[in-house]
């Protein structure tokens, strides 16, 4: 059974589908070497944490993009683009030695 803490509750974000001049996109592109994809960990710029990622939004008529995260608290902020620092790497496991 999935836990319900990675679960996006999508009836709290705004609904999106009855305006045609908001696309909404699952992905993001931050890089050539990173893509964000729903419950990526990230950091943004003047934030306090650690978010997860949960979708791209871009608006045509102001012309603004956004991304919607989700704290660890659970709720769901919204943070420019240009705000984003990058995801946050992936801790390594140092291999233990033994001798002999």
């Amino acid at each position: 059974m999935p836990s319900k803490k990675n679960k996006v509750d999508f009836s709290l974000l705004p609904p999106f589908m009855a305006d045609e001049t908001i696309e909404v996109f699952d992905e993001y592109v931050f890089s050539e070497k990173s893509t964000f994809s729903p419950g990526t960990v990230l950091r943004i710029k003047r934030a306090h944490g650690k978010f997860n990622f949960i979708r791209h939004v871009v608006s045509v008529n102001r012309e603004a993009e956004w991304i919607d995260v989700k704290d660890k608290y659970g709720k769901i902020r919204s943070f420019y683009t240009n705000d984003i620092k990058g995801p946050v790497p992936k801790r390594r496991i140092k291999k233990a030695v033994l001798n002999g």
